[in-house]
């Protein structure tokens, strides 16, 4: 401890033996006085990059704002990259000082704002797709149907990792030589001309009252709730289709299934995504007024939820009674 300043310098050396190099370093900052010591703030630090001199803003306990006075720290780490490569494949050290975060409207709302800007990204591949697929550019759209036959004639397997390995590289090079990054590519492609609705999120310092804030709430969780609802339900419907529910659907579903079974059989997997593909992207030139259609989807919603079964379910009077001497013998 440095007593009597309020620019301390500890001017200490400290040595760690660091089981996992992918864990932090945590510092805590705290004020004494004579009977208590008072929180200044607190710093989380990657030991990955304990390799430098830092200067850190201290932040608050939860890391999410900054505190009071700031801290300077001379780290090296010194690892063998060989073992931290094999403890990385290895499961983590259990945190025995975790505790499962309670429910919270602000923590919530932050967990909905992660995932919603995850879905934009999705909305935004798929814009971008739906705009080829509708030839609202042509040279585009072009270039794309070319790209794909190339691509279905000549992939071989290996090629998956070689062009997740290239994306890294470029994000790599995106990072630190500032070509701009795939991301920034996807979003101002195809979200320029496009208005998305952010969810409402109160403004600093604006007073909202404890009606809005419930209205808030609500909102995202009823979003929250039907995407649950849609989830199950297509679970259940796939569910249902196996179990001969609707044993119509069902002998629909093994038709499809078998004539699938044999044109694989006999055509090789190439030349039918070829043949598909191509129908795709040429659908919308060769007819402007084709509505899109996804076949799949449109089978799975003829299919009845679990709960669209028990709503459907005919009651007879006889089976009320069983029902009824049956809870009573329970």
């Amino acid at each position: 401890a440095v007593v009597s300043t309020q620019d301390p310098v500890w001017n200490k050396q400290f040595k760690f033996n660091v089981k996992d190099i992918h864990s932090t370093l945590n510092i805590t900052v705290f004020d004494e006085e004579k009977t208590k010591y008072n929180f200044i703030g607190c710093v989380k630090l990657p030991i990955l990059e304990a390799h430098t001199i830092h200067r850190c803003l201290l932040k608050d306990r939860k890391l999410d704002n900054l505190s009071f006075g700031e801290i300077f720290l001379e780290t090296q780490l010194i690892y063998n990259p060989v073992r931290a490569t094999v403890k990385t494949l290895l499961p983590p050290e259990e945190n025995l000082l975790y505790e499962e975060p309670k429910f919270k409207r602000n923590l919530f709302m932050q967990n909905f704002k992660r995932v919603y800007s995850l879905a934009t990204v999705v909305m935004s591949i798929g814009l971008a797709v739906q705009r080829i697929y509708n030839w609202e550019n042509k040279a585009k759209s072009a270039f794309a149907l070319l790209l794909y036959i190339l691509i279905v004639l000549s992939f071989e397997l290996y090629m998956i990792p070689l062009f997740l390995g290239i994306l890294i590289i470029y994000q790599f090079l995106a990072r630190w030589v500032g070509f701009k990054s795939f991301e920034t590519w996807v979003m101002n492609a195809d979200l320029q001309d496009q208005s998305v609705k952010e969810p409402d999120d109160p403004e600093d310092g604006e007073d909202f009252s404890l009606t809005a804030k419930m209205k808030m709430v609500m909102g995202v969780c009823q979003t929250v709730q039907n995407s649950l609802d849609l989830v199950a339900s297509y679970c259940e419907r796939v569910k249902n289709v196996f179990n001969w529910t609707i044993p119509f659907l069902s002998f629909i579903a093994a038709t499809a299934l078998i004539s699938g079974t044999l044109l694989l059989y006999f055509i090789p997997l190439r030349w039918i995504f070829l043949v598909w593909g191509i129908n795709k992207l040429t659908v919308k030139l060769r007819d402007p007024t084709y509505e899109e259609n996804q076949e799949l989807l449109n089978f799975l919603s003829r299919v009845p939820s679990d709960i669209e079964l028990s709503q459907m379910r005919i009651i007879t009077r006889e089976s009320s009674k069983r029902k009824a001497l049956k809870s009573r013998r329970k």
